[in-house]
């Protein structure tokens, strides 16, 4: 006989056992190729970082720490622009919150402000970042909160490029390995 480590007999599984894992397995697989629409609510994922690209227009390194307040979460990634012409991120759209906002951590002469971006122009041949502690989107009052080990759908906007959606995994409350490797 053998024992797992929390002792309880563990051993090979028999023909049943066998099958009804294959079966569900087999209805895994089948629901990946749906056409069904991504759900308002978050879903589950592994945590890694979203990444998308539309025209010359690349994304890489975003991520969502889970929320530390009910009301907003925050969302970080990079941007690179491949292409010969500046671009320009306008809006953030998300089914995960009513709204999506682009700010900038300053600091003035009284301390620390956030200032609302209306855009986040993008030079050719160049990168722009939203990282910790200065730019950032805010996912403002999602219905859901954003807990680590779910993904969140975003759609960035861009004046030439056009629209760029991707799968955002939400991390725990710090940034994920690959996230800390391109800062």
């Amino acid at each position: 006989m053998i024992l797992s480590r929390n002792g309880v007999r563990a051993g090979r599984a028999g023909p049943p056992l066998m099958l009804v894992a294959a079966g569900c397995a087999g209805l895994l697989l089948a629901g990946c190729g749906s056409s069904a629409t991504a759900p308002a609510a978050p879903t589950m994922a592994p945590a890694a970082t979203g990444h998308g690209a539309a025209g010359a227009i690349r994304v890489a390194g975003a991520y969502i720490p889970q929320q530390a307040s009910p009301d907003v979460a925050a969302a970080y990634l990079d941007i690179t622009n491949t292409g010969d012409t500046t671009d320009a991120l306008t809006t953030v759209t998300s089914p995960a919150a009513p709204t999506v906002s682009m700010h900038d951590d300053t600091t003035t002469g009284d301390g620390e402000a956030m200032v609302p971006l209306a855009a986040l122009a993008v030079p050719a041949h160049s990168s722009a970042r939203f990282t910790v502690g200065h730019r950032h989107l805010m996912l403002m009052n999602p219905p859901h909160l954003l807990r680590q080990g779910q993904t969140v759908m975003l759609s960035l906007h861009f004046a030439r490029a056009g629209e760029l959606t991707m799968a955002v995994p939400v991390v725990g409350f710090t940034a994920p390995a690959t996230a800390r490797a391109s800062a």
